[in-house]
């Protein structure tokens, strides 16, 4: 029994261009956020590097790794996915968990606009992650061995 190659369908093509498109807008995001933290040292931002930076930058390596598995139509794909997807989802539970921690001291946590920026996003947020399970379970049916018996 050999492992017979599987020819990589449209839908998977598709799927490494926009994992290379979050890579590029990720590290745009990030980019700008380093220039607008270095061009005003004295305005009260968050510090440059967070947990949240972390898990961006290892979110935005890992696009950057399924976008080239998928496209040599490996397994590994599907195993970076459900890392990434596991990331997701711990990012997601701690947001919901610890909503806004500077605002929350403050009046404008409780105001009307930021209660509807906060759903939104929220909303967003959780669309997103069911975006990438959709394609984790996609790309677990596609990579799955195909055995022929030669």
């Amino acid at each position: 029994m050999t492992q017979a190659p599987r020819p990589r369908p449209v839908l998977a093509t598709i799927i490494c261009i926009y994992e290379l498109i979050v890579v590029v807008l990720g590290l745009m995001s990030l980019g700008s956020l380093a220039v607008i933290h270095l061009s005003r040292p004295l305005q009260p931002y968050p510090p440059l590097f967070s947990l949240e930076m972390a898990n961006s930058l290892v979110g935005l390596a890992l696009a950057l790794a399924v976008a080239i598995t998928l496209w040599r139509m490996r397994r590994s794909a599907f195993y970076i996915l459900l890392v990434r997807l596991l990331l997701g989802l711990s990012a997601l539970i701690f947001a919901f968990l610890h909503p806004a921690h500077a605002a929350s001291a403050t009046h404008a946590f409780h105001s009307g606009s930021f209660v509807v920026a906060r759903a939104l996003t929220s909303l967003v947020a959780f669309l997103l992650f069911c975006l990438n399970l959709a394609i984790t379970m996609y790309v677990h049916d596609i990579t799955a061995p195909v055995f022929s018996l030669e």
